[in-house]
């Protein structure tokens, strides 16, 4: 199977997982909220308590939804930032290039 080209295979795990971690801060308290939940959830199911395993599973289900929420949203934000510098770099081009045609007509 072959790479993406924007993919850097010298970049490790952890690296990896710190840098998507800045670009997206939000996930990581969602997963480590379904992390907790299925482990509750796995508690409860040993321990034959029915009650707790299902409001485990609501809870685990509830997070899920909450992080690939957050997970969505970040990457619509993050997109939007970046059409936003694109467009203010264009203006900014264009506008020295204004400046810098019209500067001998004195």
């Amino acid at each position: 199977m072959a790479s993406p080209a924007n993919r850097d295979d010298s970049e490790g795990i952890f690296r990896r997982l710190a840098r998507n971690a800045a670009a997206n801060p939000f996930v990581v308290p969602g997963v480590a909220m379904t992390g907790y939940a299925f482990y509750t959830m796995t508690v409860s199911g040993f321990t034959k308590d029915v009650a707790a395993f299902q409001r485990g599973q609501r809870n685990r289900v509830a997070a899920q939804l909450a992080t690939i929420a957050v997970a969505i949203a970040g990457v619509m934000y993050n997109d939007h930032l970046k059409q936003e510098r694109k467009r203010k770099a264009a203006e900014e081009a264009a506008v020295a290039a204004g400046s810098s045609s019209g500067s001998g007509n004195f």
